[in-house]
């Protein structure tokens, strides 16, 4: 819009402007966009004081081998499971929940497996923001396909639903 234009016009006026000049465009006003809306709702319903780092504790197995003396005195290995207690921050970076977006909205077209695939890889990114050793390989081997799923759905759930 012309600045000269507007020189001594009300803000009502300069608003009413702007929409019909919107609505000559073929724009829909902010409040009738249904994705505007949706983001300005979301950003309206978080209080940014009050936003803190959350966490999650995590039952998780780790595997060790260990050297037995087998049958006829020979040396055996075995793998033995342990169990530990994995406090976790559960707060993604933006990389990841938009990695979990598109996830989300690509996953009509993924195999079950294939979407497993990708809830491990963003949920081990996540991890690795605690543990930065943790692979996928340790990931899977401690943890069962239902604590990865809810895993993936505590991390990203919030993300996922908008």
């Amino acid at each position: 819009m012309d600045r000269n234009r507007l020189a001594g016009v009300s803000g009502e006026e300069q608003v009413r402007r702007a929409r019909q000049s919107a609505a000559d465009r073929g724009l829909l006003p902010d409040e009738q966009d249904p994705e505007i809306a949706q983001a300005m709702d979301a950003v309206r319903a978080v209080n940014l004081d009050e936003v803190t780092l959350r966490f999650v504790d995590v039952m998780f197995i780790e595997w060790h081998t260990e050297t037995v003396e087998g049958p006829d005195t020979e040396q055996d290995v075995r793998r033995v499971p342990s169990e530990r207690v994995v406090h976790l921050c559960a707060t993604p970076t933006v990389e990841q929940e938009l990695d979990a977006i598109e996830l989300f909205e690509q996953r009509a077209e993924m195999s079950k497996r294939q979407q497993l695939d990708a809830m491990t890889r963003l949920v081990l990114g996540v991890w690795q923001l605690t543990e930065p050793a943790m692979t996928v390989q340790r990931l899977r081997a401690g943890l069962s396909v239902a604590k990865i799923v809810r895993l993936f759905m505590d991390f990203f759930g919030q993300t996922t639903r908008r």
